[in-house]
């Protein structure tokens, strides 16, 4: 209803955080509130936008803004909608994952017969990684003991990315040539099928396309081994370096969000919910999420700075 209430309680929302939803009807006398018949679960900060879609059905249904009549009349509706907020926290399916094409996961080994050299398959392949220097890739490959190349990995690179506006570039996926094949991996259809004719159309005789190998996510992950990455390969993700690049990447990333359509804003970016009624009241729930994503996290470096996001976008002095 749009209303707001200070409630006396203690035991009831004790282990309550801010943005967290409860259900419960709220009794008010001689000027104090309590709550009562509360729930016995609170519905997460996630659920505050698909609450302002819900009553924005009830409020068109009947044609004029809620009333605490009107709500009484709709008391089943409103208990059968919480049971299914619960039904979804509880009986969650497993999420369908998709890569920043949009494509479905399907990790797919891509097979070739190669009928040239390596080295000649590399020269040729080289614009697949957006690079023009085939010696950065060449200190890493294996050499047979008469120094002729043996096998090289390359990265498969495009320019940019659709989804995340900050990156240069997009890891498409990973060519390994060896003495008489290619293979190439990669993380959907959609990729293996235009990997198989960018290679083709690249080599032409000298390769010839033998099959795909296609393995769910499921059965991927179970049958990853750990890494044999020495120890002084790893990145250390607390040197200087890293925090710094992390810190860009971070900011770059939330600049961008500003300025991108976001579909439960309904397709408005943040910038134009900003200034209208209905869109600041979803923006301020949505940002409340994330200052409650904020508080459950141990990593502030990668976090959202809300705050600022709410001063860029005129929230907030």
């Amino acid at each position: 209803m749009k209303t707001e209430h200070i409630v006396k309680e203690y035991q009831g929302t004790e282990y309550l955080h801010r943005g967290d939803i409860i259900f419960a009807r709220i009794l008010t006398l001689d000027g104090i509130s309590i709550t009562i018949g509360t729930a016995p679960h609170m519905v997460p900060s996630h659920c505050h936008l698909e609450l302002l879609d819900f009553r924005k059905e009830l409020e068109e249904e009947h044609g004029t803004p809620l009333t605490p009549e009107l709500l009484r009349n709709e008391g089943e509706d409103l208990r059968l909608y919480y049971f299914d907020l619960m039904d979804e926290l509880f009986n969650k399916p497993m999420p369908v994952l998709h890569n920043t094409d949009g494509d479905l996961y399907e990790f797919c080994t891509v097979h070739f017969k190669l009928c040239t050299n390596p080295h000649e398959a590399l020269n040729k392949l080289l614009p697949l990684t957006l690079s023009n220097n085939a010696k950065e890739f060449l200190e890493e490959a294996k050499k047979d003991k008469n120094g002729q190349l043996k096998q090289i990995k390359l990265p498969w690179l495009k320019s940019g990315n659709k989804k995340h506006k900050q990156w240069d570039n997009t890891l498409m996926g990973n060519i390994t040539i060896s003495a008489g094949k290619i293979t190439v991996e990669v993380n959907s259809k959609v990729r293996a099928e235009t990997i198989i004719k960018l290679i083709n159309n690249t080599l032409g005789d000298d390769v010839s396309y033998q099959k795909t190998k296609v393995e769910s996510f499921d059965k991927k992950l179970s049958s990853v081994k750990p890494s044999k990455q020495n120890k002084s390969e790893k990145i250390n993700i607390n040197s200087p370096e890293a925090q710094a690049f992390l810190k860009e990447y971070t900011e770059k990333h939330w600049n961008n969000w500003l300025n991108e359509s976001i579909p439960i804003l309904d397709g408005l970016t943040p910038y134009q919910a900003a200034k209208i009624k209905d869109g600041r009241e979803k923006l301020e729930a949505l940002l409340l999420d994330f200052d409650r994503k904020n508080e459950r996290s141990q990593d502030n470096l990668i976090s959202s700075n809300v705050d600022e996001i709410r001063k860029k976008l005129g929230l907030i002095e």
